[in-house]
Protein backbone atom coordinates (compact mmCIF):
# COMPACT_ATOMS: atom_id res chain seq x y z
CA UNK A 1 0.00 0.00 0.00
CA UNK A 2 1.16 3.23 -0.87
CA UNK A 3 -0.14 6.66 0.41
CA UNK A 4 0.71 9.41 -1.67
CA UNK A 5 0.42 13.40 -2.51
CA UNK A 6 2.53 12.52 -6.12
CA UNK A 7 1.30 12.34 -9.19
CA UNK A 8 4.66 10.68 -10.24
CA UNK A 9 3.20 8.04 -7.93
CA UNK A 10 0.13 7.50 -9.33
CA UNK A 11 -0.01 4.10 -11.37
CA UNK A 12 -1.14 3.50 -14.73
CA UNK A 13 0.51 0.45 -15.60
CA UNK A 14 -1.67 -2.11 -15.64
CA UNK A 15 -5.92 -2.64 -15.85
CA UNK A 16 -5.51 -3.47 -11.70
CA UNK A 17 -3.43 -0.39 -11.26
CA UNK A 18 -6.31 1.79 -12.13
CA UNK A 19 -8.86 -0.11 -9.80
CA UNK A 20 -6.51 0.59 -6.96
CA UNK A 21 -6.25 3.68 -7.07
CA UNK A 22 -8.71 5.08 -3.78
CA UNK A 23 -8.91 8.79 -3.37
CA UNK A 24 -10.01 10.41 0.22
CA UNK A 25 -12.62 12.83 -1.78
CA UNK A 26 -13.47 15.39 0.72
CA UNK A 27 -17.55 16.11 1.80
CA UNK A 28 -19.58 17.55 4.10
CA UNK A 29 -19.81 14.28 6.01
CA UNK A 30 -16.00 13.69 6.08
CA UNK A 31 -13.44 12.00 3.54
CA UNK A 32 -15.52 9.23 1.78
CA UNK A 33 -13.61 6.51 -0.23
CA UNK A 34 -13.75 7.05 -4.62
CA UNK A 35 -12.22 4.49 -6.87
CA UNK A 36 -13.07 3.71 -10.26
CA UNK A 37 -14.42 0.33 -11.08
CA UNK A 38 -12.52 -2.39 -12.48
CA UNK A 39 -11.14 -1.69 -16.35
CA UNK A 40 -11.28 -3.53 -19.11
CA UNK A 41 -8.19 -4.37 -20.82
CA UNK A 42 -9.64 -2.36 -24.24
CA UNK A 43 -10.65 0.56 -22.19
CA UNK A 44 -7.64 0.70 -19.90
CA UNK A 45 -5.69 1.69 -22.71
CA UNK A 46 -8.26 4.94 -23.80
CA UNK A 47 -7.71 5.19 -19.72
CA UNK A 48 -3.86 4.89 -20.35
CA UNK A 49 -3.82 7.45 -23.11
CA UNK A 50 -5.86 9.87 -20.80
CA UNK A 51 -3.69 9.88 -17.85
CA UNK A 52 -0.77 9.27 -19.53
CA UNK A 53 0.46 13.08 -18.65
CA UNK A 54 1.60 14.16 -15.29
CA UNK A 55 -0.80 16.94 -14.92
CA UNK A 56 -3.91 14.78 -16.01
CA UNK A 57 -2.92 12.95 -13.13
CA UNK A 58 -1.88 15.73 -10.31
CA UNK A 59 -6.25 16.32 -11.23
CA UNK A 60 -7.07 14.14 -8.62
CA UNK A 61 -5.24 16.22 -5.67
CA UNK A 62 -7.54 19.00 -6.84
CA UNK A 63 -10.15 19.93 -5.13
CA UNK A 64 -12.21 20.40 -7.88
CA UNK A 65 -11.74 21.38 -11.59
CA UNK A 66 -12.98 23.74 -14.30
CA UNK A 67 -12.55 22.03 -18.00
CA UNK A 68 -12.47 24.44 -20.78
CA UNK A 69 -12.99 23.38 -24.36
CA UNK A 70 -9.93 25.06 -25.28
CA UNK A 71 -6.70 26.29 -24.54
CA UNK A 72 -7.21 29.80 -25.63
CA UNK A 73 -9.83 29.56 -22.66
CA UNK A 74 -7.01 28.26 -20.09
CA UNK A 75 -4.93 30.98 -20.94
CA UNK A 76 -7.46 34.14 -20.93
CA UNK A 77 -9.60 33.09 -18.07
CA UNK A 78 -6.74 31.71 -16.20
CA UNK A 79 -4.65 35.54 -16.74
CA UNK A 80 -8.04 37.16 -15.81
CA UNK A 81 -9.39 35.07 -12.99
CA UNK A 82 -5.99 35.24 -11.03
CA UNK A 83 -7.14 38.03 -9.21
CA UNK A 84 -10.69 37.36 -7.75
CA UNK A 85 -10.74 39.63 -4.98
CA UNK A 86 -12.86 42.60 -5.98
CA UNK A 87 -15.43 39.46 -6.09
CA UNK A 88 -14.62 38.19 -2.92
CA UNK A 89 -13.62 35.13 -3.68
CA UNK A 90 -10.43 32.70 -3.66
CA UNK A 91 -8.88 32.63 -7.15
CA UNK A 92 -7.94 28.66 -9.12
CA UNK A 93 -4.79 28.35 -7.87
CA UNK A 94 -5.80 29.66 -3.85
CA UNK A 95 -8.81 27.24 -4.30
CA UNK A 96 -6.93 24.17 -5.38
CA UNK A 97 -8.89 24.19 -8.91
CA UNK A 98 -7.02 24.39 -12.06
CA UNK A 99 -8.35 24.86 -15.53
CA UNK A 100 -7.49 22.15 -17.78
CA UNK A 101 -8.01 22.31 -21.79
CA UNK A 102 -9.52 18.89 -23.07
CA UNK A 103 -8.76 20.27 -26.79
CA UNK A 104 -12.44 19.79 -28.53
CA UNK A 105 -15.82 18.99 -27.41
CA UNK A 106 -14.67 15.45 -28.49
CA UNK A 107 -12.36 15.85 -24.93
CA UNK A 108 -15.09 16.01 -22.85
CA UNK A 109 -16.23 12.74 -22.36
CA UNK A 110 -13.02 11.37 -20.89
CA UNK A 111 -12.48 13.72 -18.41
CA UNK A 112 -15.62 13.38 -17.13
CA UNK A 113 -15.56 9.79 -16.72
CA UNK A 114 -12.31 10.00 -15.33
CA UNK A 115 -13.77 12.97 -12.61
CA UNK A 116 -16.66 11.26 -11.62
CA UNK A 117 -15.11 8.28 -10.70
CA UNK A 118 -12.89 10.05 -8.39
CA UNK A 119 -15.56 12.04 -7.06
CA UNK A 120 -14.01 15.05 -8.15
CA UNK A 121 -16.70 18.06 -8.94
CA UNK A 122 -16.45 19.79 -12.11
CA UNK A 123 -17.71 22.37 -14.36
CA UNK A 124 -17.36 23.07 -17.94
CA UNK A 125 -16.67 26.10 -20.24
CA UNK A 126 -17.85 25.36 -23.72
CA UNK A 127 -18.13 27.06 -27.11
CA UNK A 128 -21.70 27.69 -28.51
CA UNK A 129 -22.49 24.97 -30.82
CA UNK A 130 -21.74 22.28 -27.77
CA UNK A 131 -25.58 23.54 -26.25
CA UNK A 132 -27.36 21.82 -28.67
CA UNK A 133 -28.74 18.71 -28.01
CA UNK A 134 -27.53 16.54 -30.78
CA UNK A 135 -23.69 17.97 -29.60
CA UNK A 136 -20.96 15.55 -29.09
CA UNK A 137 -21.16 16.96 -25.67
CA UNK A 138 -24.56 16.54 -25.32
CA UNK A 139 -24.26 13.02 -26.28
CA UNK A 140 -21.02 12.58 -23.73
CA UNK A 141 -23.52 14.35 -20.84
CA UNK A 142 -26.18 11.84 -21.05
CA UNK A 143 -24.01 8.62 -21.14
CA UNK A 144 -22.39 9.76 -18.29
CA UNK A 145 -25.97 10.46 -16.19
CA UNK A 146 -25.85 14.54 -16.29
CA UNK A 147 -28.18 15.52 -18.79
CA UNK A 148 -30.83 17.73 -16.81
CA UNK A 149 -34.21 16.43 -17.07
CA UNK A 150 -36.93 18.49 -19.16
CA UNK A 151 -35.17 19.99 -21.64
CA UNK A 152 -36.47 22.62 -24.07
CA UNK A 153 -38.79 21.43 -26.20
CA UNK A 154 -36.85 21.55 -29.95
CA UNK A 155 -36.65 25.04 -29.19
CA UNK A 156 -33.80 27.18 -31.82
CA UNK A 157 -33.34 29.95 -28.58
CA UNK A 158 -29.37 30.11 -27.80
CA UNK A 159 -30.43 31.83 -24.13
CA UNK A 160 -32.86 28.94 -23.02
CA UNK A 161 -30.45 25.88 -23.86
CA UNK A 162 -27.47 27.81 -22.18
CA UNK A 163 -29.69 28.09 -19.35
CA UNK A 164 -30.50 24.35 -19.78
CA UNK A 165 -27.04 23.45 -19.95
CA UNK A 166 -25.97 25.62 -17.01
CA UNK A 167 -27.50 23.22 -14.12
CA UNK A 168 -25.20 20.60 -15.22
CA UNK A 169 -22.57 22.76 -14.72
CA UNK A 170 -21.97 23.87 -18.41
CA UNK A 171 -21.04 27.32 -18.92
CA UNK A 172 -20.60 29.73 -22.03
CA UNK A 173 -19.45 33.08 -22.93
CA UNK A 174 -20.66 32.64 -26.51
CA UNK A 175 -24.15 34.57 -27.17
CA UNK A 176 -25.28 32.42 -29.92
CA UNK A 177 -24.70 28.74 -31.10
CA UNK A 178 -22.57 30.22 -34.27
CA UNK A 179 -22.59 26.55 -35.79
CA UNK A 180 -23.65 28.09 -39.18
CA UNK A 181 -20.09 28.58 -40.63
CA UNK A 182 -19.70 32.20 -38.94
CA UNK A 183 -17.46 30.68 -35.69
CA UNK A 184 -19.38 33.50 -33.57
CA UNK A 185 -19.82 30.62 -30.70
CA UNK A 186 -16.19 30.10 -30.20
CA UNK A 187 -14.21 31.71 -27.72
CA UNK A 188 -12.05 34.12 -30.17
CA UNK A 189 -15.66 35.60 -31.68
CA UNK A 190 -16.18 36.50 -27.64
CA UNK A 191 -12.55 38.16 -27.38
CA UNK A 192 -13.40 39.89 -30.55
CA UNK A 193 -16.58 41.38 -29.16
CA UNK A 194 -14.14 42.34 -26.05
CA UNK A 195 -11.47 44.44 -27.65
CA UNK A 196 -10.77 43.57 -31.55
CA UNK A 197 -8.11 46.02 -31.60
CA UNK A 198 -6.19 43.88 -28.69
CA UNK A 199 -6.90 40.53 -30.47
CA UNK A 200 -5.21 42.11 -33.77
CA UNK A 201 -2.53 43.22 -32.16
CA UNK A 202 -2.03 39.99 -30.60
CA UNK A 203 -1.84 38.21 -33.61
CA UNK A 204 -0.19 40.17 -35.42
CA UNK A 205 2.78 39.96 -32.44
CA UNK A 206 3.10 35.82 -32.47
CA UNK A 207 -0.16 34.75 -34.80
CA UNK A 208 -2.53 32.67 -33.71
CA UNK A 209 -0.82 29.15 -33.29
CA UNK A 210 0.00 28.86 -30.01
CA UNK A 211 -3.30 29.47 -28.38
CA UNK A 212 -2.41 29.24 -24.77
CA UNK A 213 -0.06 32.63 -25.57
CA UNK A 214 -3.12 33.93 -27.42
CA UNK A 215 -5.20 33.91 -24.83
CA UNK A 216 -2.78 34.84 -22.28
CA UNK A 217 -1.31 38.05 -23.98
CA UNK A 218 -4.87 39.23 -24.84
CA UNK A 219 -5.78 39.06 -21.07
CA UNK A 220 -2.54 40.96 -19.74
CA UNK A 221 -3.55 43.27 -22.69
CA UNK A 222 -6.72 43.80 -21.29
CA UNK A 223 -6.47 43.39 -17.82
CA UNK A 224 -10.12 45.12 -17.02
CA UNK A 225 -11.50 41.53 -16.34
CA UNK A 226 -15.44 41.72 -18.43
CA UNK A 227 -18.57 41.32 -16.76
CA UNK A 228 -19.34 38.04 -18.39
CA UNK A 229 -15.68 37.13 -17.16
CA UNK A 230 -16.71 38.27 -13.74
CA UNK A 231 -20.39 36.80 -13.94
CA UNK A 232 -19.18 33.03 -15.51
CA UNK A 233 -16.66 33.04 -12.43
CA UNK A 234 -19.69 33.51 -9.96
CA UNK A 235 -21.51 30.81 -11.84
CA UNK A 236 -18.92 28.48 -11.41
CA UNK A 237 -17.53 28.84 -7.85
CA UNK A 238 -21.26 28.62 -7.33
CA UNK A 239 -21.57 25.32 -8.71
CA UNK A 240 -18.09 24.01 -6.93
CA UNK A 241 -19.20 25.88 -3.76
CA UNK A 242 -18.16 22.50 -1.65
CA UNK A 243 -21.44 22.82 0.65
CA UNK A 244 -23.75 25.32 -1.30
CA UNK A 245 -23.65 28.84 -2.02
CA UNK A 246 -23.74 29.98 2.12
CA UNK A 247 -19.68 29.83 0.87
CA UNK A 248 -19.97 32.25 -1.36
CA UNK A 249 -18.54 35.39 -0.01
CA UNK A 250 -19.74 37.85 -2.66
CA UNK A 251 -23.15 36.45 -2.57
CA UNK A 252 -23.43 35.37 1.12
CA UNK A 253 -22.52 36.65 5.02
CA UNK A 254 -19.68 33.62 4.77
CA UNK A 255 -16.61 33.41 3.23
CA UNK A 256 -15.48 30.36 1.01
CA UNK A 257 -13.57 28.05 2.84
CA UNK A 258 -9.88 28.17 3.11
CA UNK A 259 -8.28 25.06 1.78
CA UNK A 260 -8.02 21.94 3.69
CA UNK A 261 -4.79 22.18 5.52
CA UNK A 262 -3.80 18.36 4.71
CA UNK A 263 -3.71 17.82 1.23
CA UNK A 264 -5.72 15.00 -0.70
CA UNK A 265 -4.44 11.50 -0.45
CA UNK A 266 -4.37 8.55 -2.59
CA UNK A 267 -4.12 5.16 -1.29
CA UNK A 268 -2.50 3.01 -3.99
CA UNK A 269 -2.32 -0.83 -3.28
CA UNK A 270 0.60 -1.89 -5.59
CA UNK A 271 1.24 -5.73 -6.57
CA UNK A 272 4.41 -7.29 -7.14
CA UNK A 273 4.20 -8.60 -10.19
CA UNK A 274 3.27 -4.98 -11.50
CA UNK A 275 6.74 -3.82 -10.16
CA UNK A 276 8.85 -4.59 -13.15
CA UNK A 277 6.04 -3.03 -15.76
CA UNK A 278 6.32 0.34 -13.93
CA UNK A 279 9.80 0.49 -14.06
CA UNK A 280 9.28 0.56 -17.74
CA UNK A 281 9.78 4.22 -19.54
CA UNK A 282 6.82 5.72 -20.95
CA UNK A 283 7.80 4.94 -24.69
CA UNK A 284 8.11 1.35 -24.00
CA UNK A 285 4.47 1.32 -21.98
CA UNK A 286 3.35 2.78 -24.94
CA UNK A 287 4.80 0.19 -27.61
CA UNK A 288 3.22 -2.24 -25.80
CA UNK A 289 -0.41 -0.74 -25.45
CA UNK A 290 0.05 -0.66 -29.50
CA UNK A 291 -0.42 3.57 -28.74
Amino acid sequence: MVITHSSDLVPIDQPDDLANIVRLAPTAAGARPMRANPIRRRSWARWFKLLEPTHVRALLFASSVILCEGSTEVGALGTWWSNTSNLQLPNPEAANIPLVSVNGDNGFGGYIEYLDAFGIPWAAIVDGPALRSGSVLAKQLRDHGHQPSVPPPDSPDFAEWRAYWATAGIFTLADQFGDDGSKQGEFEAFLQRVDAGVLASVHAEIGQRSKPQVGALFAAGRPAMPAEVMELYRAVMLRLAPHGDDHLGAQSNTTWPAPAKEPIRLTTIRHRRNAAASSLPTHARRERLGL
